[in-house]
């Protein structure tokens, strides 16, 4: 791990949201993690009212909801779903 990386921890509901998934959505799903999200998190966009203080990534019809803890370094991923479902009890 580069020190300029954050650290990745999954809500254990990932499993979950990740068995509707196609393996090549998977495949994408974990390059986005390692490749985009852990080395510049502020490459997703931060959510607004209810949802503030959380950041979204967009792909394609799906979204990856994460929670930065930036002092520790550390991004917490806590849903994985299609756009129309993955705001449902996040909170």
């Amino acid at each position: 791990m580069d020190k300029s990386d954050f650290e990745v921890f999954y809500n254990p509901h990932i499993k979950k949201d990740l068995k509707v998934f196609t393996a090549k959505e998977k495949d994408t799903f974990f390059v986005i993690i390692n490749e985009i999200i852990k080395k510049d998190p502020f490459k997703g966009k931060k959510l607004k009212g209810k949802f503030s203080g959380l950041y979204r990534f967009r792909f394609g019809n799906h979204r990856i909801i994460y929670k930065l803890d930036f002092l520790n370094r550390i991004i917490f991923i806590l849903r994985v779903s299609h756009r129309k479902d993955v705001y449902d009890n996040l909170i």
